[in-house]
Protein backbone atom coordinates (compact mmCIF):
# COMPACT_ATOMS: atom_id res chain seq x y z
CA UNK A 1 0.00 0.00 0.00
CA UNK A 2 1.41 3.09 -0.33
CA UNK A 3 -0.28 6.32 1.19
CA UNK A 4 0.37 10.11 -0.13
CA UNK A 5 -0.36 13.45 0.61
CA UNK A 6 -3.69 14.60 -0.29
CA UNK A 7 -3.97 16.10 -4.16
CA UNK A 8 -5.19 19.45 -2.97
CA UNK A 9 -4.91 21.64 0.24
CA UNK A 10 -8.41 21.76 -0.11
CA UNK A 11 -8.59 17.81 1.01
CA UNK A 12 -7.68 18.70 4.40
CA UNK A 13 -11.76 19.32 5.75
CA UNK A 14 -12.80 19.27 9.07
CA UNK A 15 -16.23 16.84 9.24
CA UNK A 16 -18.61 17.66 12.12
CA UNK A 17 -19.29 14.42 14.29
CA UNK A 18 -22.37 13.96 16.08
CA UNK A 19 -21.58 13.09 20.23
CA UNK A 20 -22.16 9.27 19.47
CA UNK A 21 -19.92 9.25 17.20
CA UNK A 22 -16.92 10.89 19.23
CA UNK A 23 -17.72 9.08 22.21
CA UNK A 24 -17.41 5.44 20.02
CA UNK A 25 -14.24 6.79 18.17
CA UNK A 26 -12.88 7.60 21.88
CA UNK A 27 -13.86 4.20 23.02
CA UNK A 28 -12.24 2.32 19.87
CA UNK A 29 -8.81 4.35 20.66
CA UNK A 30 -9.20 3.35 24.18
CA UNK A 31 -9.21 -0.41 23.01
CA UNK A 32 -7.04 -0.11 19.89
CA UNK A 33 -4.39 2.43 20.36
CA UNK A 34 -3.64 4.34 17.41
CA UNK A 35 0.47 3.75 16.94
CA UNK A 36 1.48 7.09 17.66
CA UNK A 37 0.34 10.37 15.76
CA UNK A 38 0.89 8.70 12.25
CA UNK A 39 -0.75 5.15 13.46
CA UNK A 40 -3.65 4.08 11.53
CA UNK A 41 -7.51 4.56 13.82
CA UNK A 42 -8.36 1.14 11.95
CA UNK A 43 -6.08 -1.97 11.19
CA UNK A 44 -6.33 -5.00 10.02
CA UNK A 45 -6.47 -8.36 12.22
CA UNK A 46 -2.74 -8.71 11.61
CA UNK A 47 -1.62 -5.08 12.21
CA UNK A 48 -1.24 -2.00 9.52
CA UNK A 49 -4.18 -0.99 7.24
CA UNK A 50 -7.25 -2.29 5.99
CA UNK A 51 -7.23 -3.99 2.64
CA UNK A 52 -10.28 -2.55 0.92
CA UNK A 53 -10.93 -6.49 -0.80
CA UNK A 54 -10.91 -7.86 2.45
CA UNK A 55 -12.93 -5.33 4.27
CA UNK A 56 -15.95 -5.68 1.52
CA UNK A 57 -15.50 -9.98 1.69
CA UNK A 58 -15.42 -10.04 5.32
CA UNK A 59 -17.80 -7.43 7.05
CA UNK A 60 -19.72 -5.09 3.91
CA UNK A 61 -21.15 -7.36 2.66
CA UNK A 62 -22.42 -9.89 4.99
CA UNK A 63 -23.34 -6.65 7.27
CA UNK A 64 -25.31 -5.00 4.66
CA UNK A 65 -27.37 -8.99 4.01
CA UNK A 66 -27.55 -9.00 7.28
CA UNK A 67 -29.08 -5.69 7.43
CA UNK A 68 -31.53 -6.58 4.28
CA UNK A 69 -29.39 -3.74 2.34
CA UNK A 70 -29.77 -3.96 -1.08
CA UNK A 71 -27.33 -5.77 -2.81
CA UNK A 72 -24.58 -3.68 -4.42
CA UNK A 73 -24.78 -1.10 -1.86
CA UNK A 74 -21.30 -0.23 -0.87
CA UNK A 75 -19.75 2.42 1.25
CA UNK A 76 -20.03 5.23 -0.74
CA UNK A 77 -23.28 5.50 -0.36
CA UNK A 78 -23.01 6.26 3.13
CA UNK A 79 -20.94 9.77 1.75
CA UNK A 80 -24.26 10.54 0.37
CA UNK A 81 -26.92 9.35 3.37
CA UNK A 82 -24.42 11.02 5.23
CA UNK A 83 -24.74 14.65 3.79
CA UNK A 84 -28.52 14.38 3.31
CA UNK A 85 -28.85 14.25 7.20
CA UNK A 86 -26.59 17.11 7.39
CA UNK A 87 -28.71 18.92 5.78
CA UNK A 88 -32.16 17.78 7.16
CA UNK A 89 -30.84 18.96 10.61
CA UNK A 90 -29.52 22.54 9.27
CA UNK A 91 -26.24 22.35 7.60
CA UNK A 92 -25.87 24.71 4.84
CA UNK A 93 -25.89 22.71 1.61
CA UNK A 94 -22.31 24.09 1.25
CA UNK A 95 -21.14 22.28 4.48
CA UNK A 96 -22.70 18.91 3.32
CA UNK A 97 -20.34 18.03 0.21
CA UNK A 98 -17.05 19.55 1.70
CA UNK A 99 -18.01 17.36 4.89
CA UNK A 100 -18.59 14.41 3.17
CA UNK A 101 -15.83 14.50 1.03
CA UNK A 102 -17.99 15.27 -2.46
CA UNK A 103 -15.85 17.76 -4.98
CA UNK A 104 -17.80 20.79 -5.29
CA UNK A 105 -17.35 23.26 -8.33
CA UNK A 106 -15.48 26.92 -7.85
Amino acid sequence: MYVCPPKTARSHRTVPLPRMAVDAMKAHLRDFPADGPEGWIFTAPQGGPVVYTHFMDASWRPAYAKASIAKGTGPHALRHHYASLLIKHGESVKTSPSASATPTRP
